[in-house]
This record gives C-alpha cells, sequence and structure tokens, in this order.
C-alpha cells in the first residue's frame, strides 16, 4: 500500500506527544511503503513531526539543526567548522518493515550562504540498513547488520559509502569508487541544483555473496554505480532502517569542516519495499 504523508491530517496535544515519545518503539508504525512531503510547519524538525513522517523513530539527533522552511524542505544546517553529527547536520533512523529489497528514493540540493558548496573533504547522505546498522567504523564483519549510505567528496563527486559483512576497510567501503578511481559516472554535484538519487538495496541470501547495490541520479532509467556480489550479513538480517542521515565527516575538523555555513536540502522522500 502507498502512503501519502500529510502532517497537518494528525495533530497531538502535549500529553500525547510524551506518551507517544516514551512509547515510540513499541507503538509507531513501521512502515514498508512511504511518501513523505514537507509542506507544513516550519521551524525546527520536532520528534512528533519526525514520527508522523517516517513512523517508528530508532533514534534523532536533538538538535535545531534539522528544520522545515517555508518551502517545505527539510533542511540541515552544516555550520562553518562543524563535523559530524555533534556539530553537523543531524541524523534521524527510523526503523522500516523487515523485506528483502527496497528502493529509496530523494531529491537533494547543496545550497551555500554564498558562492560555492565547500565539499571539503565530504560527507553523508540518506540510505538504507538493517539489523545493528553498523556506522563509524563499527565492525560489520561481525555479518548481523548494515548501512548503505553515499557520501559527497571533494568537487562534488558522488559515492557509495556501506558497511558489510564482507569488507576488509575500517571505515565505509566505497568499493574503489572514490575521487582518485571511479566516482558515480558522470555525477559532479553543483551549487543550489535539486538532484533525484534513488538507491536501490537487496540483501543477499545466506552468506553469499548475491546482494545487490544500485544507485541512480536524476536518470532513473540506467543506474551510476551497480553492484551485485555484496555479502551485507550472515545472519538472515533483512533491510529495515531508513538512515535520514545528512553531515559533514569523518571527524576531522580541518579536513571536513566547512570555510562557512551551509545547508543541505531535502525534499519528497519516497521509500518502496518490494
Amino acid at each position: 500500500m502507498r502512503w501519502l504523508n500529510k502532517r497537518s491530517v494528525v495533530s497531538f496535544g502535549l500529553v500525547g506527544l510524551i506518551f507517544l515519545l516514551s512509547t515510540v518503539s513499541a507503538f509507531s508504525a513501521y512502515f514498508a511503503d512511504r511518501d513523505v512531503f514537507f509542506s507544513s510547519e516550519t521551524g525546527v524538525y520536532s520528534d512528533q513531526q519526525a514520527i508522523e513522517d517516517f513512523g517508528n523513530i530508532i533514534s534523532k539527533t536533538q538538535t535545531d539543526r534539522i528544520t522545515i522552511n517555508s518551502a517545505g524542505h527539510l533542511v540541515f544546517h552544516m555550520p562553518e567548522g562543524g563535523v559530524g553529527t555533534s556539530g553537523s547536520g543531524g541524523q534521524i533512523l527510523s526503523r522500516l518493515q523487515g523485506k528483502d529489497t527496497y528502493k529509496l528514493e530523494y531529491r537533494v540540493k547543496f545550497a551555500p550562504t554564498s558562492g560555492t558548496y565547500d565539499w571539503t573533504e565530504g560527507g553523508k547522505l540518506p540510505g538504507l540498513g538493517g539489523g545493528k546498522n553498523y556506522t563509524g567504523g563499527g565492525d560489520a564483519t561481525n555479518g548481523d547488520g548494515f548501512s548503505v549510505r553515499l557520501m559527497f567528496k571533494p568537487d562534488g563527486h558522488l559515492i557509495p559509502y556501506v558497511y558489510h559483512a564482507g569488507m576488509t576497510e575500517t571505515w565505509g567501503d566505497g568499493f574503489g569508487a572514490d575521487m582518485n578511481h571511479q566516482p558515480l559516472k558522470d555525477v559532479i554535484l553543483s551549487s543550489n541544483t535539486w538532484y533525484t538519487v534513488k538507491i536501490l538495496v537487496k540483501i543477499n541470501s545466506g552468506s553469499n555473496y548475491d546482494g545487490v547495490l544500485k544507485i541512480y541520479v536524476n536518470d532513473m532509467s540506467t543506474p551510476k554505480f551497480t553492484k551485485t556480489n555484496i555479502k551485507y550479513v550472515t545472519d538472515g538480517t533483512k533491510v529495515d532502517t531508513l538512515h535520514m542521515t545528512a553531515f559533514h565527516g569523518g571527524s576531522d575538523p580541518d579536513r571536513y569542516g566547512p570555510s562557512q555555513d551551509q545547508n543541505i536540502h531535502f525534499d519528497w522522500i519516497k521509500i518502496h519495499s518490494y
């Protein structure tokens, strides 16, 4: 079933909100198919709004850096010099119904306060995950969780950034697609331009190297990146988590901290299972 989110349909009183936040893991919906628009209630993006939009929230950075603007965009603010979710952008993790295959699609724009976007050495963009949702140097070779996100790199390059059971790196695996090798084909991001991104993740069977990752940018008929031999997990974990993430980093401000305040905008987030 396909859902169209309209936040104005539902409102919560203070007591109801407190109850909902305290019991979110047990009672909020686990979506498998969801279209999210951000069309009302401008200002700081609250826990209440996140629950209405994304359902079962695993975690959300408590920060005023995630807002809704007057154009109805979800905006992640990147302060000058800030890195990681503690100092840059933010993160919302929401639990999905566990499925073998998901497609995540969203529109994204990189908006500097002046001039052009300072890409620094890079930062993270939304994706999917499952199980223990390994990130931040966690050991995904345990086989009980994974994450698939994108990373923007210097000069507007874009690469996959994946934690999976078959990885040999300490940090996220780009499968060789870094700025010195093979970034996503023909993708050079520009400032103040909307891009449509789609990520398809199909979980592997058993402990086999048959998991799939496809990444599309603007042209939804032809992937910019395809890999069909990924061992995401070994314990039967499904795709079950949305990573609504945007921040600069890495952890080193000298390498990843932007030279100016800037923003990343999102619109029309679509989540569909197969």
